[in-house]
């Protein structure tokens, strides 16, 4: 409930509000950073799942023994 309602609040922020593109920078390096810390520490299938969900693309081995 608490992180739809913060996509809402921050989406109206968004389309309202001129944000810098320091500000915008930063909140996706952080958000890089966390799915790249829940690849190193989380279970496969999380990791996958915010992979999937992403929209950069991070280099894989292409034998996939890790």
């Amino acid at each position: 409930m608490v992180a739809g309602s913060a996509l809402l609040l921050g989406a109206g922020l968004g389309y309202f509000v001129r944000i810098p593109q320091r500000a915008i920078a930063a909140i996706m390096a952080l958000g890089i950073m966390l799915q790249q810390t829940a690849l190193k520490y989380t279970a496969t299938g999380i990791a996958q799942a915010l992979l999937a969900t992403s929209p950069y693309i991070c280099p894989t081995d292409r034998n996939g023994d890790g």
